[in-house]
């Protein structure tokens, strides 16, 4: 009876209803007995980004499942997933680590695969790209040699993220759109989105502002039909650096503070880190020096807790402009030469380089 409750609840948070969807999830956990009902209401939670909710759940069906059963897997993962939204480092990686010794003994190649790849974006959103590409080509393997269509137009998209982080735009858009080629044929509109977006990022890269608008807009239009909090946040945040090139600091601040309400509302430490940086640079370009400083820092202190260097070497890099600009000579050398051996240490030679040469200019004037 569960099982038939847990598909009908899916169904009805497909169409949109939201409400009737969480009534119907509720009586399905109601025996307290079946984890894969745990389990889904977690996911219909979290997306709707009911963060501590979607927790107990997956942790209920961790419980419920005995210890190399495929559930405790995917509890596990899911666990893992969201202490890595909360900046949770090592307890992600632990839980998603835990997970895949369970698929691997349980031989459950599509497990590993999701595995693979919660580790994968683990290691994506330090900046570890060098780890996190291998993980994502494992995945990507076993998906498409087991016809998993939807998982591996999440594993080329991920691929296609690594390489326009690399600014290997060609790369990056090859995948990208053989993502998006997978997830519009099969009508999956919440990979479109992501496609989306991250070609959207490309084409703003190659200094094609209009096109990168044309994507932005498409993949907002598609998280707000599917109520994704989190996907309207990010896109929200690139629409923002878009208006932010073309100068209309107005606008980016506009979609650049929305954004950081919707993460603040989530509790998405590192979409907060992020627009924080980004509403930074909008306020420095104002002026505001102030609030640029303030938003800078407050970042910073994100991403130490996250530690993840490479953007914690952005922070200090912005920081060193600010310090420039109110005549501050001494501290900005000190935070750039901080930048420079957080980049140099992460491997972004080109971004060492290029503050390097913001410490001498200084030093010159």
């Amino acid at each position: 009876m569960a099982s038939d409750l847990v598909i009908e609840a899916q169904r009805l948070a497909s169409e949109g209803k939201l409400t009737d969807a969480e009534v119907t999830f509720a009586k399905a956990i109601a025996p307290g007995n079946d984890p894969e009902a745990f389990l889904r209401y977690g996911d219909f939670l979290r997306s709707a980004g009911l963060v501590v909710q979607a927790r107990a759940m997956y942790e209920r069906a961790q419980a419920i499942a005995g210890p190399l059963d495929a559930a405790a897997a995917d509890a596990l993962r899911n666990l893992a997933l969201l202490s890595l939204n909360q900046g949770e480092f090592d307890r992600a990686l632990e839980n998603a680590q835990r997970a895949l010794a369970i698929d691997e003994k349980l031989g459950r190649h599509d497990g590993k695969a999701e595995d693979l790849r919660a580790l994968g974006n683990i290691h994506l959103s330090r900046g570890e790209l060098d780890r996190a590409e291998p993980l994502f080509a494992q995945a990507l393997d076993i998906d498409t040699k087991l016809g998993g269509l939807r998982n591996a137009a999440k594993d080329s998209g991920a691929l296609g993220l690594i390489y326009r982080r690399r600014n290997q735009l060609d790369l990056a858009e090859t995948e990208l759109k053989r993502a998006l080629e997978i997830n519009e044929s099969n009508r999956w509109t919440d990979g479109a989105a992501r496609d989306y977006m991250h070609l959207g990022s490309v084409r703003q890269a190659r200094g094609d502002l209009d096109g990168a608008a044309d994507y932005y807009r498409k993949a907002l239009d598609l998280e707000q039909e599917l109520g994704r909090a989190g996907g309207i946040a990010a896109n929200a945040g690139h629409l923002g650096l878009l208006s932010l090139d073309r100068g209309d600091l107005t606008q980016a601040e506009q979609w650049l503070k929305q954004a950081l309400q919707i993460n603040d509302e989530l509790d998405d430490l590192e979409g907060l880190a992020r627009t924080m940086t980004d509403l930074g640079v909008v306020y420095h370009r104002q002026r505001r020096l102030e609030e640029a400083e303030h938003m800078q820092q407050r970042s910073l202190k994100i991403n130490e807790r996250l530690r993840h260097p490479p953007a914690m070497a952005v922070n200090y890099q912005r920081l060193g402009a600010i310090y420039r600009d109110r005549g501050e000579s001494s501290t900005a050398q000190s935070v750039w030469k901080a930048a420079a051996e957080l980049y140099e240490r992460a491997g972004m030679t080109a971004e060492a380089d290029t503050v390097r040469a913001q410490i001498q200019s200084l030093a010159k004037s």
